[in-house]
């Protein structure tokens, strides 16, 4: 069965049934229950899965998050749909993290995408159904982009928090924070407490009855609590 390409309009073969079909001639993916061209990109990956860990190990820190263990690691080529000139896309693929959402292309130089992004790692299926949604009913000046990401599970297998490092800039997308907090923001909360009862202690012999020291105690407590946390957030929350 030969079919005709609907962005270059040359023909060719069609071997086998499939709603997607790559025309041989000017690398368009075709949507053949539609009769759509779709120009199909990938972006090469520009950092290192080293790098990658290096950087979320570094804003994990910032955190207080020291040493974790990840559960596991994946490469993975993520399907977006860009219509016309738009810096913003659309993902292919549910379920998603809500982030997925927000994402806007590279400014990176795409390629055609061929068997060589296979390379990279996994290349996640296009969603029908979603991309019909997506899709809108346009037929003209769409594109599919597959994005590059490194992804790292850390955490329990119950309770996975995961971690997406785009591969062509570097920037880190996760969902949440960890439930738990380190050992180090522990150690530093009951640092405080120890000062807060010494304080008291000190206090109660030179202030009777020790009901009042108790009041003068608390009072300065809440004085000193915004700042004290006000420093905790700057330390553990960027």
């Amino acid at each position: 069965m030969k079919i005709k390409c609907s962005n270059c309009g040359s023909s060719f073969e069609l071997k086998r049934e499939t709603d997607f079909v790559i025309c041989p001639y000017c690398s368009s993916t075709l949507y053949l229950k539609y009769n759509t061209a779709i120009k199909y990109f990938y972006f090469s990956p520009a950092i290192t899965e080293q790098r990658a860990e290096a950087t979320l190990l570094e804003t994990l820190k910032r955190i207080g998050i020291e040493n974790p263990q990840f559960l596991s690691r994946k490469k993975i080529l993520f399907p977006f749909l860009r219509k016309g000139d738009s810096t913003e896309v659309t993902p292919l693929f549910n379920p998603h993290p809500s982030f997925f959402s927000s994402i806007k292309l590279s400014s990176h130089t795409p390629l055609f995408f061929s068997d060589k992004a296979k390379d990279f790692g996994d290349v996640f299926l296009i969603d029908e159904e979603t991309f019909l949604l997506c899709k809108n009913g346009e037929t003209g000046n769409l594109s599919i982009y597959h994005i590059p990401f490194y992804e790292f599970a850390t955490g329990t297998e119950e309770n996975k928090l995961k971690f997406y490092i785009e591969a062509t800039e570097g920037k880190i997308f996760f969902e949440g924070i960890p439930s738990s907090i380190s050992k180090k923001q522990v150690n530093r909360v009951l640092s405080f407490l120890f000062l807060y009862f010494v304080f008291f202690a000190l206090l109660s012999f030179f202030v009777k009855p020790p009901a009042l020291s108790f009041f003068i105690t608390l009072l300065i407590s809440v004085a000193v609590s915004p700042f004290v946390t006000g420093f905790v957030l700057r330390k553990y929350g960027q």
